[in-house]
């Protein structure tokens, strides 16, 4: 995965080429047994991840998208920000990677989820 990507897409082959650059991180080498955070657009402290959840705060620049990756083992039941549940996120049964997404605000916000 290049994590400059703004997608932050699985790549299984990465072409390098002059004058491109990329910053790779290897899936197989990260693999958690736990649910736990990969890569963040925006700044993202865990606060919590005990039975079966994940949560923390985010925070980033204003009109902007945040995008937060996870690796997980089963894909999430709910997951809220700020309290309310979001529907922006996606799961790779494959890849076992969780993508969530939502408008940055420049404030902290409390991220949770439960798998």
């Amino acid at each position: 995965m290049d994590l400059f990507d703004p997608e932050l897409a699985v790549q299984r082959e990465v072409r390098l080429t002059e004058g491109r650059r990329v910053f790779l991180l290897d899936l197989d080498a990260v693999k958690s047994a736990t649910p736990r955070v990969l890569a963040a657009a925006g700044k993202i402290l865990q606060t919590g991840g005990e039975r079966g959840g994940w949560s923390g705060m985010v925070e980033g620049v204003g009109n902007t998208q945040a995008i937060v990756l996870f690796a997980s083992e089963h894909a999430p039941r709910t997951v809220k920000l700020a309290g309310q549940p979001i529907t922006s996120w996606s799961y790779s049964v494959a890849e076992r990677l969780l993508h969530v997404r939502f408008p940055h605000q420049p404030a902290p916000r409390t991220l949770e989820v439960q798998f």
